[in-house]
């Protein structure tokens, strides 16, 4: 699955808010990706959507460049850098429609952390100089490993995890946590990573948590406990 996770914004012409972010990179056998990203808002609002294409001049080894288009009326050329796992991008050029907010540069970075995505913006717009702006961290799906603040949660019965769990888990019954306001609201500022044995228990109580308000604090494992021991078979012969 794509890369998503929850982000957070701030500029000081707006007030801060929240999102829950989704990107994808999809190869077509040339020295480019197809690059799209989609934004919500934590209850499932669509906020911002943008497309282009990530670039690698075969030129250039350690250079590599992005060009962005978005429904705002804004298309950015970037150019920047590869350095071990991070992508560093300044804009090189920033076009606008006679309709679009002013906006005069625009900077980038996307590092891989652990396995984690982690995404930053700084743009200079609306006469304000350059300024942090979003920042995100995205995950796959079904990957089970958690970030500071996000608890791990096992959904499933007793009767299923006396052969295994995740390790750092807790173990919350799926009707536990949906039925029991007072279990959900114990966790007010934590983010939930939730799993069951194959995800789609985990897919349906992922659904149920955010109409009670989680919005973009919680995700699922996608595969559940299956697809993490198929990837881990000697963690699970230890437990």
């Amino acid at each position: 699955g794509c890369p998503c996770g929850e982000g957070r914004g701030d500029y000081p012409t707006i007030e801060p808010f929240r999102y829950v972010e989704e990107v994808e990179f999809v190869s077509m056998g040339k020295p480019f990706l197809v690059y799209s990203q989609r934004t919500f808002s934590p209850s499932g609002v669509p906020m911002h959507t943008e497309t282009g294409y990530l670039r690698c001049p075969p030129t250039k080894p350690s250079a590599v460049e992005l060009v962005v288009a978005d429904p705002t009326g804004v298309t950015t050329v970037f150019e920047g850098t590869v350095k071990e796992r991070t992508l560093t991008f300044e804009s090189t050029s920033v076009s606008l429609t006679s309709t679009a907010k002013p906006v005069k540069s625009i900077t980038r970075s996307l590092a891989l952390q652990d396995g984690w995505l982690i995404c930053d913006a700084s743009m200079a717009a609306m006469g304000k100089p350059m300024e942090h702006h979003l920042h995100a961290e995205l995950i796959r799906p079904g990957d089970a490993r958690s970030r500071s603040g996000e608890v791990l949660v096992d959904i499933r019965g007793a009767n299923e995890i006396a052969a295994g769990m995740i390790p750092g888990a807790k173990h919350i019954p799926m009707n536990v946590l949906l039925a029991d306001a007072e279990q959900c609201n114990a966790l007010p500022h934590e983010r939930l990573l939730i799993y069951c044995q194959g995800g789609m228990r985990s897919e349906r109580t992922l659904a149920k948590l955010r109409e009670l308000g989680f919005g973009g604090r919680v995700r699922h494992v996608e595969g559940g406990y299956q697809a993490w021991a198929a990837a881990h078979p000697r963690s699970e012969e230890t437990e």
